[in-house]
């Protein structure tokens, strides 16, 4: 069995781009590194991690300076590193999302993470058939209260007549703080928004380190377009 964990970053209304990033891996992969992520966590007296938190030294994480920061968040990416499970990133701009070629979307979405809530599900589908015989796979988001009535009605249309319905497994939305995996996803998908904004500020991926890191270890990730043509499809 496999398992794909999310989180989102930017789904406040004044960020420019809005991510859900995470990775899918065989279960086995996950116990092993959500031990070891703990043990990093440990070795910091940490008992969760958050990623804006940690960014903006809030919370458990105000009594560190950035002299333990980085450290802390280079151990987590040798944790990803040591197991390098597959990296899922999909992000929209809100600007993008404001445009004509996005209408008929808008009318079926109500907010840009559920597109791309939609998006990672043809992702992991996709995943699934070209690199685990087709397995199923579940998926877990992290926790988003009002996200949840809208990305499941999506994951039934999907699981009842798509295409990938026999490749998708359960749905469930948990607390990031009760699951490494989805810290884990958490970090992913926070380092991914910032190197975005890096990029539209020219500033290039020396600003994350523990990313660059990650990403010169050779970590492995998800391509493909999204279909708009799929939603309207189920509808008919």
């Amino acid at each position: 069995m496999f398992t794909a964990y999310f989180d989102e970053s930017g789904t406040h209304a004044q960020s420019k781009i809005v991510h859900i990033a995470g990775f899918v891996a065989a279960n086995n992969c996950w116990s092993e590194f959500e031990k070891n992520w703990n043990e990093v966590l440990n070795r910091f007296d940490l008992k969760a991690f958050h990623a804006t938190e940690c960014g903006n030294a809030e919370g458990q994480f105000e009594r560190m300076n950035s002299g333990l920061r980085d450290p802390l968040r280079m151990a987590l990416a040798d944790v990803f590193i040591k197991h390098n499970p597959t990296g899922i990133n999909v992000a929209i701009s809100r600007e993008s999302w404001t445009e004509s070629k996005y209408g008929k979307l808008r009318q079926l979405y109500t907010d840009p993470y559920v597109l791309c809530f939609e998006f990672c599900m043809q992702k992991v589908g996709d995943w699934s058939r070209q690199h685990s015989d087709g397995q199923q796979i579940s998926l877990v988001f992290a926790e988003q209260v009002e996200y949840q009535s809208p990305s499941r009605r999506i994951y039934d249309l999907y699981k009842a007549k798509s295409k990938w319905s026999g490749n998708i497994a359960s749905l469930t939305h948990l607390r990031a703080s009760d699951k490494p995996a989805l810290q884990a996803a958490d970090f992913y998908a926070y380092e991914a928004s910032k190197h975005v904004k890096a990029g539209l500020q020219d500033q290039d991926i020396s600003s994350r380190p523990w990313l660059k890191k990650m990403q010169e270890a050779g970590m492995k990730s998800i391509e493909g377009n999204y279909d708009p043509l799929v939603m309207p499809s189920l509808f008919l």
